[in-house]
């Protein structure tokens, strides 16, 4: 497929019931001082990597193992490149080389990289650029749960009874981000590395399905409870330079009837200005847990609503 000529931009909410989807340095979900609960773009990012690599993408900014003296230890950035790409970084070694072995990686195509190793020192940026994660239900609390251990403590030999701990989670949060996909970020290495064509259309659509599963996807204890509630596509016409801000701030979502619902009035108003340069609004929701409110302003925009679970379209309803 040919280089993507234009930017597109997305809104991805993250469901967050009785999980704690990005905690801070004490377990907790992180906060801002004036008690906004927020998540770091690298949670979502690490979401997205770890899909990637379940569906056979070839992954390098995630954590992996190596045995040292019988003893596990995560291997260095360097060591991951050359378990990766299946090569090593010698005395000869360009960084033309290792930039072309960098790009063979699909999350680096997506999200660039700083690789700060031995003799090279690199630093890209990505064509997908993420914000931190706001959650927008403003009935959200932070809960604790105490949790007993069937298990003596280990600290103490004449303890007569089991280990407390404790788990921090979100009752009911739901982050948005917005992501922008800028492909001329890449323009440089075009023409400079060997076969590089750049941000094309395939990539785009692989961060797109990465999207809209990557939350699901997590197992873990904390991340149970957490998954992909809505994705909001505003793509563009090709040749288009639209320069969008933030469209998380536009989102309303609030609870009825124990279901979210999801109000764009405030998101297609302020669309209506690109309407030139709008192709399609692709808005994908779990219809199980969420709806949207005021369907009409949909009309407004040339708008396609699809199952986020399937990606069958939903019928439109007047």
């Amino acid at each position: 497929m040919s280089k993507l000529n234009k930017k597109n931009y997305a809104v991805i909410g993250i469901k967050s019931v009785s999980s704690n989807w990005n905690a801070d340095f004490e377990g907790r979900p992180q906060t801002l001082p004036d008690g906004t609960i927020v998540a770091s773009d690298k949670a979502l990012k690490y979401s997205i990597r770890r899909y990637l690599e379940e569906i056979g993408k070839k992954v390098l900014i995630l954590k992996s193992f190596k045995t040292v003296k019988g003893e596990l230890m995560p291997r260095s950035l360097e060591e991951r490149y050359n378990f990766i790409t299946n090569t090593e970084i010698a005395k000869e070694t360009t960084t033309l080389d290792i930039l072309e072995n960098i790009f063979s990686c699909d999350d680096i195509i997506q999200f660039g990289v700083a690789f700060p190793i031995t003799n090279h020192n690199i630093s890209i940026t990505g064509a997908v650029q993420i914000t931190e994660g706001f959650n927008k239900n403003k009935d959200a609390e932070i809960v604790d749960f105490s949790i007993l251990s069937p298990f003596q403590n280990s600290k103490k030999e004449d303890a007569k009874n089991s280990t407390m701990g404790s788990r921090t989670v979100t009752d009911y949060a739901s982050y948005a981000y917005t992501i922008s996909i800028n492909p001329n970020n890449y323009n440089n290495y075009i023409g400079v590395l060997e076969k590089f064509e750049g941000y094309k259309q395939e990539d785009y659509e692989v961060l797109k399905d990465a999207c809209l599963k990557c939350a699901t996807n997590l197992n873990s204890a904390s991340k149970r409870g957490c998954e992909n509630e809505y994705a909001i596509f505003v793509e563009c016409k090709d040749g288009t330079n639209a320069i969008m801000a933030n469209l998380h701030e536009y989102i309303d979502y609030e609870m009825i009837d124990e279901k979210a619902e999801l109000n764009l009035n405030r998101l297609f108003d302020y669309l209506k200005d690109y309407e030139d340069m709008i192709d399609v609004v692709e808005i994908y929701i779990n219809p199980y847990v969420i709806g949207l409110a005021n369907k009409e302003v949909l009309k407004e925009l040339n708008t396609k609503v699809f199952n986020i679970i399937n990606k069958r379209e939903i019928e439109k309803r007047d």
